[in-house]
């Protein structure tokens, strides 16, 4: 069972049809949940955020990737055991033609095997878990990772 947000409409307020009956159209990046689940059985939940640091770092990190490293909370994403661990997050340049960009995340999943999630450029994150939870938690642990990150590149620090 897949259960996707309508175009423009929040998780929170998800409903199991519409209230008025109106045909609801999917997101338009619906493919990109699907192709998450489809390369990785284990995958159970896929979430995508707007936060407000995912979506700055992903404009003002030079390059195609973001390291975490050195933070207590990475040991939060699944198969992280150690706050020295070095989480490396894909930097894809946002593109309207979902075939293209799926096409680009496949390649940059490829290469980055066990990774938490990857960045869309001025768009925000996709992450995933074995379940809900995990994806959640996956949410708020990379979110709060971000502000830090964040937060240190303003201190002009790291």
């Amino acid at each position: 069972l897949l259960g996707f947000t309508p175009a423009g409409e929040a998780l929170g307020r998800m409903l199991p049809r519409p209230r008025d009956g109106a045909t609801l159209r999917p997101s338009a990046e619906t493919a990109l949940h699907l192709q998450l689940y489809r390369r990785d059985p284990s995958v159970g939940a896929v979430l995508h955020v707007h936060g407000e640091a995912a979506t700055v770092l992903s404009m003002v990190v030079k390059g195609d990737t973001l390291v975490l490293t050195g933070f207590e909370l990475l040991k939060a994403l699944r198969g992280v055991t150690h706050h020295d661990a070095q989480v490396a997050l894909p930097i894809l340049d946002n593109d309207q033609d979902m075939e293209a960009l799926a096409a680009q995340v496949e390649a940059r999943l490829d290469a980055a095997p066990g990774v938490p999630g990857y960045l869309l450029r001025g768009h925000g994150l996709y992450t995933w878990g074995a379940d809900l939870a995990e994806a959640e938690r996956h949410v708020e642990a990379l979110d709060f990772l971000f502000r830090c990150k964040l937060r240190l590149r303003q201190e002009g620090w790291r």
